[in-house]
């Protein structure tokens, strides 16, 4: 990687254009890779950006490394330096970007609630910029560190015998390993790597110490689970 965020946001000019541009990159990527309805709608909102369109693949390298200071960093400028006036259509631009994927997954809804409280607003105005973009309200998101939200995700009928009938020690093939990933087979390393990071913070078992021993049973072999998985397909 030839940079980071900082060193692009040196040049004080095109220093607010270059963190909005890496703070919707970063909401584009955030279920997994950048699809091509979002890949289209951010070349035409950068094609305007003169500071952003010449380092939009270095945009993408940063995050690609899981540059989390540089998010931090983008949204702290983004926080203190966005005008008043810039604050909604950042938003709105946000909001579109989310639309013009393929689905509205959870992490980005998330990213937008997040995005909605740094600019200063209420959850009331994302829900009625939402809706009126997408003509439906802005969905609830999911919570991850919920046993309950991972089961309606996942109910028993609908699991595969091999993903779920496992013990420590029984080694997943890959086409089980991208299963407990929640994961196609053509997932990138990245979007593996970013699916293991979510899976290992929900399932922690530290997470479920006040919620009984079963619950905690029940997390750690989870966690054992996903790290197999991701170590199966990082051979």
């Amino acid at each position: 990687m030839e940079a980071k965020l900082a060193e692009l946001l040196e040049e004080p000019q095109h220093r607010i254009e270059l963190a909005a541009a890496f703070a919707w990159l970063w909401l584009a990527t955030a279920d997994g890779k950048l699809d091509l309805g979002s890949h289209q709608y951010l070349n035409r909102q950068f094609a305007a950006l003169p500071a952003v369109w010449p380092n939009y693949e270095q945009l993408l390298a940063i995050i690609a490394a899981d540059e989390r200071e540089s998010f931090l960093l983008a949204c702290r400028v983004l926080h203190k330096e966005l005008r008043e006036a810039q604050k909604r259509p950042f938003l709105e631009t946000a909001i579109d970007l989310v639309l013009a994927g393929e689905t509205v997954g959870n992490a980005a809804n998330h990213l937008l609630r997040l995005y909605n409280d740094l600019l200063g607003f209420e959850l009331e105005l994302l829900k009625q910029i939402w809706q009126r973009a997408a003509g439906k309200p802005l969905p609830e998101p999911g919570d991850p560190s919920s046993l309950a939200w991972w089961a309606e995700r996942d109910p028993p009928h609908k699991r595969q015998r091999s993903k779920y009938d496992w013990k420590p020690g029984r080694l997943f093939n890959r086409n089980e390993a991208y299963a407990v990933l929640g994961l196609k087979r053509d997932a990138s390393r990245l979007e593996v790597k970013r699916a293991y990071r979510r899976l290992v913070q929900a399932y922690h078992p530290d997470r479920y110490e006040c919620m009984g021993q079963q619950a905690r049973e029940e997390a750690e072999l989870n966690f054992l689970r996903v790290r197999q998985a991701y170590e199966v397909l990082s051979r």
